[in-house]
């Protein structure tokens, strides 16, 4: 497991819907006949190093699967030093090396792909998002799917001075959501992911709607949306640059994408080929903000 949250996340979304294939029937609200993961074995990880910085990944494997042993490469060693067989009543592997090289890692290139080849029901992550989110103290009933109304969640990158809005077109932004949740009693919440606890990020993602935000890490905490039928992303990007990080996952969940450039948008059915055109990581990102706004009201007012 990588010390990226990213990373880490995408192989527990590998590795957890390879698993699922067993168990094709798990209910909306987590529910499944599988036993959660006795241990997760690293060989070529040290101790420690699959923590990442904001102590996100240790937060979500032991409130997803509390009873989990973490085994690393000293541990692979003192096995392998034993020289006694070890029997293991089921096995799932995760290699991303084979995966870059399968048949299913282009063109989204991502390398839990193949994973979804196999059988699957609707809710395969609903055991892990319930989990994760019980542990932050929220009420996983009373997420966006029930809650009395939707919540606009901006994941601002302005202090990073990387991938982030023109300052006018973020101040813009950030006018108009509060125009909307005047107009239309959401509730909006502008956020610096870094400057949240753990246990508030969480639970910010878990309660939200729609989730926006340039392309970046921050991103991440879509997978903890409640996937209904209004729940959406808005990624925005420098014009003419892609990467399918976000997109992929948000439709892996089943929920609604729409990728940004300046004042144009794609979506899942038609997203452009991966490109990191000049400017990819700038601080200039363009966006028109009233496309954003205006495209909220819309989904807001269909699921209404």
């Amino acid at each position: 497991m990588s010390n990226s949250l990213w990373c880490s996340v995408e192989i527990l979304f590998g590795i957890w819907r390879a698993y699922t294939s067993l168990d094709t029937a798990i209910a909306s609200d987590g529910t499944t006949s599988l036993p959660p993961p006795r241990r997760f074995l690293f060989p070529h990880t040290k101790a420690g190093d699959w923590r990442d910085y904001a102590g996100l990944n240790q937060f979500i494997i032991h409130s997803a699967f509390p009873s989990v042993a973490m085994e690393c490469q000293e541990d692979w060693t003192d096995r392998s030093e034993m020289g006694l067989p070890f029997l293991f009543k089921r096995v799932v592997f995760a290699d991303r090396s084979a995966a870059i090289n399968g048949k299913m890692y282009s063109p989204k290139e991502r390398y839990s792909l193949s994973a979804f080849t196999l059988p699957g029901g609707d809710n395969w992550w609903a055991p892990v998002r319930h989990n994760v989110l019980e542990a932050t103290g929220l009420d996983t009933r009373t997420t966006s799917g029930s809650s009395s109304k939707p919540v606009i969640t901006y994941i601002s990158r302005q202090a990073w001075g990387r991938r982030s809005l023109r300052s006018q077109d973020h101040d813009t932004l950030v006018k108009g959501l509060r125009k909307l949740e005047l107009e239309q009693g959401v509730e909006v919440n502008i956020v610096e992911m870094e400057k949240l606890t753990r246990r508030e990020q969480l639970r910010l993602a878990g309660r939200s709607t729609i989730i926006m935000g340039p392309h970046g890490n921050g991103l991440t905490s879509l997978v903890w949306m409640e996937p209904t039928p209004s729940a959406t992303v808005m990624e925005f990007f420098i014009p003419g640059g892609f990467a399918a990080d976000y997109q992929w996952t948000t439709e892996a969940l089943g929920m609604k994408y729409y990728g940004f450039w300046g004042s144009t948008y794609f979506t899942s059915e038609n997203p452009p080929p991966r490109a990191f055109p000049e400017g990819f990581h700038s601080s200039e990102i363009p966006l028109d903000s009233e496309t954003v706004v205006s495209l909220c009201r819309k989904i807001l007012t269909e699921s209404s």
